[in-house]
């Protein structure tokens, strides 16, 4: 996207999340105040899990390019790359983490794009089939499943079309060769089951987060979890659209029109996509400054490894 474009985005964005909270202050005010602290440590362990969760995937797809990550590793990645996307800075946390692979792991750029697009594309996919899951069962209960979430969840659910064979038959340029392979290689059926697992995980852990964040607050006690699913669906699905720093407004303007869709109490939607992002800002924050020291000794360690010379070889 062009950086002109881009910024215009941005600041439209930021700009009606503004707009959002001056005109219901008085009510996100008062929503806000009566939060029930009690809530506060299990909602802080919800991040720390989807960081675990994180890790874990990048811990399997790199595995099947013979890059073999600690578990401690791979979860200081997984922290390290959501820190990078509260920065000013497009994708960050990925070109963070892809320049420690490629320097430390020696992993090609090529492979981990691969990766890249694999969980991303996977993640999309598995939002928009549990959505649309989630509105047939509520619509068997003759609960309103409103038409807005099924166009959502069924363009969500065509993302799986690059799981299938067809996505073999699309030319790529010379350039991008690479990165074909590297596709090719994650879509044996073996990998994907992993990965739509841990990503249903994630999906469950979201929503978990989002009903703990309505439970404490005092006007969303009667969101149930099933809402709080098909709420944090469309969060994830919101990362799409990745342009400000940690997703702030995109993220919260999903959670607040799902929210509206499923007649939930205004404001709780907003609030409780708020406060839930509170809660992983503040466990990112606290956690990034000693695993991103634990990641540079290592680096710093593998180097020093790669120069020694080899026992019974003569060295100038």
């Amino acid at each position: 996207m062009p950086r002109g474009l881009r910024n215009i985005l941005v600041m439209l964005i930021l700009a009606g999340a503004a707009w959002y909270v001056w005109a219901t202050w008085g009510t996100l005010k008062k929503t806000l105040l009566g939060f029930d602290e009690r809530y506060t440590l299990p909602m802080l362990m919800v991040p720390l899990a989807s960081l675990g969760v994180n890790g874990a995937i990048g811990r399997i797809l790199a595995a099947e390019f013979g890059v073999r990550l600690g578990i401690i590793e791979c979860f200081a990645l997984a922290t390290v790359n959501a820190f990078g996307n509260y920065l000013p800075v497009p994708q960050a946390g990925a070109m963070a983490r892809g320049v420690y692979l490629k320097n430390a792991r020696q992993l090609p750029w090529a492979s981990y794009a691969a990766s890249v697009v694999v969980t991303y594309v996977s993640s999309l996919a598995i939002s928009g089939i549990l959505g649309l899951g989630g509105l047939g069962v509520m619509a068997l209960a003759d609960r309103p499943a409103p038409w807005q979430l099924w166009l959502v969840f069924s363009a969500l659910a065509l993302s799986v079309l690059m799981f299938t064979p067809l996505v073999k038959w699309v030319p790529l340029p010379r350039p991008l060769r690479a990165f074909g392979q590297g596709l090719n290689l994650l879509r044996g059926k073996r990998l994907l089951i992993g990965i739509i697992l841990l990503q249903v995980a994630l999906v469950g852990l979201t929503a978990t987060g989002l009903y703990l964040a309505c439970q404490a607050l005092p006007d969303g006690r009667g969101v149930t979890w099933a809402v709080a699913w098909m709420m944090g669906l469309m969060l994830m699905a919101s990362g799409i659209i990745n342009l400000t720093p940690g997703n702030i407004g995109v993220e919260q303007g999903a959670a607040e029109l799902t929210a509206r869709l499923l007649n939930v109490p205004p404001g709780i939607g907003f609030a409780a996509s708020a406060l839930f992002r509170a809660m992983a800002v503040i466990v990112v924050f606290l956690i990034t400054p000693l695993l991103s020291g634990y990641l540079a000794r290592r680096m710093a360690r593998m180097k020093t490894e790669a120069c020694l010379p080899i026992e019974g070889l003569k060295t100038p």
